[in-house]
């Protein structure tokens, strides 16, 4: 029964192994060369049959290259499917490899169809059973997309309050120093308003005093005038 062979199969459309060969077991190792042996003759059942024990033995086998072994029995049971599409085994066969292959909603379809052409069945109840653990492990998935993405967006709101932070520090800073700037900036123009209004004022003086000079020298020159005029007419 194709449920015996794939009981304790749990594989994730999301998640990739990386591994090297010699660190699979040794029995696992058999398993999956007995594998690719039946491949090579065309026993593709009973090749992905050994697969199976063999990634059950480790799951690590699912990082080797398998030579087309899944590729060849997909097409070989599609086939057989075409002239019995109501066959439960084969549909069971179809979504076993589709989830060896990481295909998950593909292996769903499969395990679906099973479901309701015969839920009650065997092959229905373990199809039933696969179905729960895909769509389980999606939601997993998902759940923990999600959190990463939280995760990511609560970093970057924390990155973008210290940017903020030091943005309203340099503000104040900038601003405690610009005040200083305007402040002296106004005492200087205060300064030049003053030195403009003593220049005025020292200007003016001096028209004042030029004046009064101009005025004094007038003045003297009359006198001289009046001093020239009596003295020469005195001398007549």
């Amino acid at each position: 029964m194709i449920a015996r062979k794939i009981t304790g199969i749990i594989v994730s459309l999301l998640i990739v192994y990386s591994f090297q060969a010699a660190e699979i077991s040794k029995q696992a190792q058999l398993f999956f060369k007995e594998a690719l042996e039946f491949n090579a003759s065309g026993d593709y059942a009973s090749a992905v049959s050994k697969y199976i024990e063999a990634y059950n033995e480790d799951g690590g086998v699912s990082g080797l290259s398998d030579e087309g072994l899944l590729e060849n029995s997909l097409r070989y049971f599609k086939k057989i499917l075409k002239e019995n599409p109501q066959d439960l085994e084969i549909l069971m066969w179809l979504g076993t490899i589709e989830t060896l292959r990481g295909n998950t909603q593909s292996a769903i379809k499969y395990y679906q169809k099973v479901v309701n052409i015969a839920p009650t069945s065997p092959q229905g109840l373990e199809a039933d059973k696969e179905i729960l653990k895909m769509e389980t492990e999606i939601r997993d998935q998902q759940k923990s997309k999600i959190k990463k993405k939280e995760q990511e967006l609560q970093k970057m709101n924390q990155t973008q309050i210290i940017r903020d932070n030091i943005r309203r520090e340099m503000e104040q800073k900038y601003a405690k120093q610009l005040e200083a700037q305007r402040s002296e900036i106004s005492e200087l123009q205060e300064q030049a308003s003053k030195l403009k209004e003593d220049i005025q004022k020292a200007q003016d003086e001096n028209e004042k005093i030029r004046k009064e000079h101009e005025a004094l020298k007038e003045k003297n020159a009359h006198h001289r005038r009046m001093y020239l005029f009596y003295k020469y007419r005195k001398g007549k």
